[in-house]
């Protein structure tokens, strides 16, 4: 039965050892199957054990003298296609030839009686026809060999999906072989994940397929296989990983690979198989994020330490501040909140404060937490350098989402407490506002209109509690309010902020960045100079009059930012500086003397149909830059396009890098090729190109964007 082995496992046999070997593992999966054969026909196995022995002895000294980086391959599909996989892709011909009497039975038999060497059907043990028809080896041995398909055997025609399978597969294979060649890569193929997770700690590469045979709940699965990973392996650094797989709820719940597996997303790609197999990516794609994740490993490993022992510290912290709660217990909770209504501060903002700290301490003297921040600060650090005299990221990481909100999250988490205020003064009456004002407007509050557009003037909040309390507390009796101590509010004017257009500040502006309102998010900045001040009674009376109500509440040492900088101009400001990314659609085209027809060429989708709409960052106004992988696409499209159009060859990893690090309209991207920002609804781009010619004695790669709403 073995001389029926397919063209591509013979292939495979001639230039490794290890395929010899897990074939003579599949044969003996198929059971024993020499009832079946006629003796006296040599079998492929005999021929092929010679050279596989001699390729294995020779790749013993390449690679004592080289020691290539080990690659893991597991996909039961590439490690080679089976039993099970033609009956999920031809289950009408399975139902056929599990039925000895069956027309299709009789055909196939008919033809491994031709042509491999088996007995005729009725000298043969039915039992042992039927084992081996539903065998490993009958698939790869005989359905699988390219004469076997040219011969159009009857009964066959409802192979077709699977051999479209198999295609697809030998196309994946092909290119992970031609992106890792020997001798500077050692490449292994297994069918199943390894029990013991600490086994993927000798390889440099392991790419995992996100739906095994039998797989259930497919990302659940691997996203606790991959953080089993990481806790087995913790804190030894884990090979580089892709993720591969042709469904769509790996793209849906991507976010989970790194949240859930706690592994960073700087070492673990997500990649779509069917994008791999385009002849744009293949090879050289693959090529390229091994590179990229290899140049990201370090920080991949510092990330994954962080926040390991950050939670680590959480939770030895609130053990540590639970036990101080519990010291203080009611009695000593009782003299804080007597300290606090004695300068009527809301209870919530004095407790909260205190316990944070505590918390916030134990986190701050771990030794190990200390460690891992100095780790992480060399391995960022290590990729920056001062060209002119200015710091710019050198190598910046990918993501594989490319999304602003998160940090942004944090800036504005670190400027406004989480307490859910929104107090409409119309909803209160005045004599309660007037007697709960500091609770109602505590210091720190912001208050504006019921709607914030741009240049809203926001009122902040920054009486001291205790200067008010003359004039909101019920004196004793026979005594009256004082109706002359005033609250004092600083100006601060709105600005919003889009994911598209992020606000640039100066380094001395105080800015309370990211107030979340109305479903939108604010800047609001100090405007200078400016304030309002009047008795509490007649602000009662302006305010619910003026429909002004509290949207918000800064931490109280932001506040006091707001209160120095209104007291003395002269104090500069020292609020957090940041970097906000902006993130936009654009569109990308290639265009110079060379192009087919003059034309500009559109970096397509992935389906090849309509100009691709690529997510490009920018943070406080200075270059663009991909943060996603669409860097290797695009670095990718611009390397194959030059090299077909414009006769130029250039070093793809160069592109890419310069891609994702940040370019400035008029740059070079690679060679004579420049950077172009334009922008224009999309739907009219083909109206741009109408009366432009072509860049004369350079290529220009033209990104357009929408123009900023």
């Amino acid at each position: 039965m073995n001389n029926c082995k397919s063209s591509q496992d013979a292939e495979h046999a001639v230039v490794s050892a290890d395929l010899a070997s897990a074939r003579e593992g599949g044969a003996e999966e198929s059971g024993d199957t020499a009832a079946l054969v006629d003796e006296s026909v040599p079998t492929t196995d005999e021929k092929l054990s010679s050279t596989a022995a001699m390729a294995g002895a020779a790749g013993t000294g390449v690679a004592a003298a080289i020691q290539p980086r080990r690659v893991l391959v597991i996909d039961d599909e590439l490690h080679g296609m089976s039993f099970a996989h033609l009956r999920e892709s031809a289950a009408d011909f399975v139902a056929d030839i599990e039925d000895l009497t069956s027309p299709t039975t009789e055909a196939v038999w008919s033809y491994m009686h031709k042509h491999c060497g088996a007995k005729p059907f009725e000298n043969n043990d039915p039992d042992l026809i039927q084992e081996y028809l539903s065998s490993d080896g009958f698939v790869t041995e005989v359905l699988l060999s390219q004469k076997f398909r040219d011969a159009n055997v009857a009964g066959t025609e409802g192979l077709r999906g699977f051999y479209e399978r198999s295609d697809s597969v030998s196309v994946l294979r092909a290119h992970i072989e031609a992106a890792y060649p020997s001798p500077d890569f050692s490449i292994e193929f297994r069918n199943t994940r390894p029990s013991a997770h600490r086994e993927l700690l000798a390889y440099d590469l392991v790419l995992l397929d996100l739906v095994l045979t039998n797989s259930a709940d497919a990302v659940d699965e691997l996203v606790r296989y991959l953080h089993n990973l990481g806790n087995s392996a913790y804190p030894e650094r884990l090979p580089l990983l892709i993720v591969l797989s042709s469904r769509e709820e790996m793209v849906d719940q991507r976010l989970r690979f790194s949240t859930e597996s706690f592994i960073s997303a700087a070492g673990l790609l997500l990649l779509e198989k069917r994008h791999v197999r385009l002849a744009e990516f293949g090879a050289a794609g693959l090529r390229l994020c091994y590179q990229q994740l290899n140049k990201q490993r370090d920080v991949a490993q510092g990330m994954r330490v962080f926040i390991r022992e950050w939670t680590s510290a959480l939770d030895a912290a609130k053990i540590q501040a639970s036990r101080t709660l519990w010291n203080l217990d009611a009695a000593a909770m009782q003299e804080i909140h007597l300290s606090a209504s004695r300068d009527d501060d809301p209870y919530d903002e004095h407790l909260t404060e205190l316990v944070a700290r505590e918390y916030i301490w134990h986190v701050e003297g771990t030794a190990r937490v200390v460690e891992a921040i100095e780790a992480l600060d060399d391995s960022f650090r290590s990729c920056l350098h001062s060209p002119g005299g200015k710091l710019v990221i050198r190598d910046r990481f990918m993501t594989p989402h490319v999304d602003s909100k998160p940090g942004r999250d944090v800036v504005s988490h670190y400027n406004w407490t989480g307490f859910a205020i929104s107090t409409v003064f119309s909803e209160v009456s005045n004599e309660t506002l007037r007697n709960s004002f500091n609770r109602l407007v505590p210091f720190g509050a912001v208050l504006s209109p019921d709607e914030i557009t741009n240049g809203t003037q926001c009122w902040i909040h920054i009486t001291q509690q205790c200067d008010l309390n003359g004039a909101v507390r019920v004196k004793q009796a026979g005594q009256s309010l004082d109706s002359t101590q005033s609250a004092t509010f600083c100006i601060a004017k709105a600005v919003e902020v889009h994911d598209r257009s992020v606000p640039k500040h100066d380094n001395g502006d105080l800015v309370a960045r990211g107030l979340a309102f109305g479903g939108k998010e604010y800047d609001l900045k100090w405007e200078k100079g400016t304030l309002i001040s009047m008795p509490v009674s007649d602000f009662v009376d302006f305010a619910v009059k003026s429909g002004r109500r509290v949207v918000g509440r800064l931490r109280h040492d932001i506040a006091s930012q707001f209160l120095t900088a209104t007291s003395n101009h002269m104090t500069r400001p020292a609020s957090l500086k940041t970097t906000r990314l902006e993130v936009w659609p654009a569109q990308f085209y290639l265009w110079g003397a060379g192009a087919p027809d003059n034309k500009p060429i559109a970096f397509l989708d992935r389906d090849g149909k309509k100009a691709r709409q690529v997510m490009v960052s920018r943070h406080n106004g200075e270059n663009v830059f991909l943060q996603d992988d669409n860097c290797v696409w695009l670095g990718l499209w611009i390397g194959e396009k030059l090299k077909a159009h414009f006769n130029q060859s250039v070093d793809l990893e160069e592109v890419c890098n310069t891609l994702s690090v940040g370019i400035g309209k008029g740059q070079p991207v690679v060679g004579n090729v420049t950077l172009a920002i334009e922008e224009c609804m999309f739907g009219n781009v083909p109206g741009f190109w109408k009366g432009r010619a072509a860049p004369k004695g350079k290529v220009s790669l033209y990104m357009i964007s929408e123009p900023a709403s």
